[in-house]
């Protein structure tokens, strides 16, 4: 299937040509007529005798870049299930087939003004819907905040819903969270303002998952299982002490022929009794809770050592930033690279500088410019700037530039990107957002010599 952009006036269309030329089926009629929910708006043209559908996906970002420096949190993951469940449903009211959806999180659109998602149904695909949705679900577990239990938790839930044939999420809706922009309408939302799964195995993970993702999202109830006959010996001592109790304030209830030191007798052995098992008890659930700390922190910490190996992963960048020590103050002098330069110099980061001077350097990628706070690495603020404007990222020590659907464009040496595309760039190019400029060096030019 190809997918291609065109942009007509002030609007950016994602085009899909139909693969035959038969005469317009029930399925295209049905999303063409009628207003599905989450499903992006499709008009048929018929160019040359052949007919390419039109979608309309001016002011939307797709997932894959939305979502390529930064993990999803538990109410983003709770959000876009919910949508997914609500367009899936909506499918079946309307006869249409889950085949024809695309499920790759590179043609998932998500709206920057409500950050909803839309879907691309392509009428006749009849495609593999069961595929394209582990797809997108293992895609989610990838993403979801590893120390976002929740999120994980959902994530890897739903993973197992699809692999077991169910692909609709069973979500409740969530209450409105304008930390991230993913709004719900609060409808039957759970105090913590998260998705909660309709089922009693939520968290129960499937076998062949990783088994340190099985340490810490398995059930909480599975360490309890193992001290439950404490916890039932615990609720028989408290019986017989209630019992002794009454038995003693009104002994006509239980006429039983007893002596005084029996009685005594009797008493004591209820007491050391009910002693002996809350001992046992409280000894089981600190060695139960000792140990799900333990593990929690292990995970952690090998979460944490694999950031570390990897020197160009975002999180690694930001877990740098926030544990750099703030006295640390010592000044770095950039000088051109000469011929037997020591070995221990450190190349210098890519940047972009502008006209005015300001250098915007890159530390980690992909590297997305705009002007929407907490969805960018570098916000730029002017009139012209998209909210999710130009996007650059380094392979195989190559970098790339790429136009998030921009309005005004992103331009490199004076050409316009076309939508979505992808340019390489080099030394010295411009690179121009809108009406704004930039010169790209990738630092290799340069060495940092640190002054102690």
């Amino acid at each position: 299937m190809d997918i291609t952009y065109k942009r007509m006036g002030l609007k950016t269309y994602l085009v899909i040509g139909k693969n035959d030329n038969t005469i317009s089926g029930f399925h295209e009629k049905m999303i063409t007529r009628n207003r599905i929910p989450y499903l992006i708006r499709m008009m048929p043209q018929n160019i040359d005798g052949r007919t390419y559908y039109y979608y309309d996906i001016q002011g939307r970002v797709n997932m894959e870049t939305l979502y390529s420096v930064r993990t999803m949190s538990a109410s983003e993951v709770s959000c876009f299930l919910e949508k997914l469940s609500a367009m899936l449903s909506e499918l079946q009211r309307y006869l249409l087939l889950p085949g024809d959806i695309i499920f790759d999180p590179a043609n998932i659109w998500f709206s920057l003004d409500n950050m909803e998602p839309g879907f691309i149904y392509v009428p006749e695909k009849r495609g593999d819907h069961q595929e394209g949705a582990r797809e997108l679900a293992e895609y989610i577990a990838l993403r979801a905040d590893p120390e976002d239990r929740e999120a994980a938790g959902m994530a890897y839930s739903y993973l197992e819903s699809v692999e077991s044939g169910d692909i609709i999420p069973k979500v409740r809706q969530v209450r409105n969270d304008p930390d991230n922009g993913m709004a719900g309408d609060g409808k039957d939302a759970p105090d913590n303002g998260l998705s909660e799964f309709m089922t009693d195995e939520s968290w129960k993970l499937k076998e062949g998952v990783d088994e340190d993702m099985q340490s810490l999202f398995k059930e909480e109830s599975r360490g309890w299982d193992k001290g439950i006959g404490l916890f039932v010996g615990l609720g028989v001592s408290i019986a017989f002490c209630v019992l002794y109790v009454v038995w003693v304030i009104w002994p006509d209830l239980f006429p039983l022929a007893l002596t005084e030191d029996e009685y005594m007798i009797f008493g004591v052995s209820v007491a050391v009794g009910f002693a002996i098992v809350l001992v046992l008890s409280l000894i089981r659930y600190n060695r139960s809770l000792a140990k799900k700390r333990a593990e929690e922190g292990e995970i952690k910490d090998r979460l944490m050592a694999e950031r570390e190996e990897d020197p160009v992963d975002r999180m690694d960048y930001m877990a740098g930033v926030e544990d750099a020590d703030p006295s640390d103050e010592r000044t770095m002098l950039l000088r051109r690279k000469e011929e037997g330069a020591v070995n221990d110099m450190v190349t210098a980061c890519p940047s972009l500088t502008s006209q005015d001077g300001r250098r915007i350097v890159m530390k980690h990628f992909p590297f997305i410019l705009g002007k929407m706070k907490n969805r960018v690495d570098e916000i730029i603020e002017a009139e012209g700037i998209s909210r999710l404007h130009a996007m650059i990222k380094e392979t195989d020590g190559k970098y790339y530039l790429s136009d998030l659907n921009s309005l005004n464009g992103t331009y490199l040496n004076g050409e316009m990107l076309m939508t979505n595309s992808t340019a390489e760039i080099s030394d010295g190019d411009v690179i121009s957002l809108a009406d704004i400029s930039f010169t790209f060096q990738t630092g290799r030019g340069y060495q940092v010599y640190a002054a102690f």
